[in-house]
């Protein structure tokens, strides 16, 4: 919870501050995103893989508290008026994840029993629905209303009591037997296997696919907002909130239906991928906020 919390109060201050910065500049926004999403591309596998092999719970402690005294180091420099220095927030924050997150399904695997795991896992992708409702809106509440130097002391204070609360896990030593496998090797040959099985191929080039629209449309939200609809940019705080009502309802709906989806996987993706395209389209040309947000939820 206090991780979602500082997401997105990092996203919703960020923008908006370096939009206003650079005077509502895209290649800035587009920039933001950029290094938010890179990180991810480059670290994931390494974090996954490093996992096993290190201690869990140290793990997600060093990393919510090298968050904190990172995002401390920034609000020195932006207090100083060293406003750039806005982007390495998002980027620590993204190479920390990488790290942190891995070792979180980690603990779950060690920790919960195993025929709990979906509903500890099922909860948990309820929070991050939940805060896709009210990130942005708490996120733009507190950055509209105390500004950016207060929205990183919020970060600070956010990571800093995670770690904390997070020193209460039970010990986590790291596995040492069998003796780990070079890093290098164990990339190479999770590379091998997903690259020898078709379905796995499949859905791989899929997300990459997925990824690419997505890292292409996110950056221009603010200004479909501002552009097509004639909104304040903060106005994009209530789609965010509205798309975030949407996966709620999805993931209800899918839950209730699960037999009906497992039996028709195979037809509802590319279904879905259309439905998200056409979506898109709708959204960039519509010039009236109720359909824009009714595509958003849907």
């Amino acid at each position: 919870m206090l991780q979602q919390i500082g997401i997105w109060v990092r996203n919703m201050a960020l923008l908006f501050y370096i939009m206003e910065q650079t005077g509502n500049n895209p290649t800035a926004v587009a920039l933001l995103t950029a290094l938010e999403y890179l990180p991810i591309f480059v670290f994931s596998m390494i974090g996954g893989t490093l996992a096993d092999r290190w201690n869990p719970k140290k793990t997600v402690i060093i990393g919510d508290s090298l968050s904190a005294v990172s995002i401390v180091v920034i609000l020195g420099l932006v207090s100083a008026g060293w406003w750039q220095a806005a982007f390495a927030a998002t980027v620590v924050s993204a190479v920390v994840s990488q790290f942190s997150q891995p070792s979180s399904s980690v603990l779950f695997k060690r920790h919960v029993p195993e025929e709990l795991i979906g509903a500890a896992i099922g909860i948990t992708q309820s929070q991050m629905a939940i805060f896709m409702i009210g990130g942005p809106i708490l996120g733009t509440l507190i950055y509209s209303r105390l500004g950016i130097e207060a929205s990183l002391g919020v970060l600070i204070a956010v990571f800093a009591l995670a770690a904390l609360i997070q020193l209460a896990l039970p010990p986590s030593p790291r596995d040492t037997s069998p003796a780990p496998s070079p890093l290098l090797r164990d990339m190479r040959e999770g590379i091998r296997y997903v690259a020898g099985k078709p379905n796995l191929r499949l859905t791989a080039v899929m997300f990459l696919l997925v990824g690419c629209a997505t890292g292409i449309t996110q950056p221009l939200d603010v200004f479909v907002t501002m552009e097509r609809l004639g909104l304040a940019k903060e106005a994009v705080q209530w789609f965010e909130a509205l798309a975030g009502v949407g996966l709620l309802a999805g993931g209800i709906i899918a839950a209730v239906f699960s037999g009906v989806v497992d039996r028709h996987r195979s037809r509802i993706i590319p279904l879905a991928l259309m439905a998200l395209s056409i979506g898109t389209v709708i959204e960039v040309v519509s010039l009236w906020p109720v359909l824009t947000g009714s595509v958003r939820f849907c």
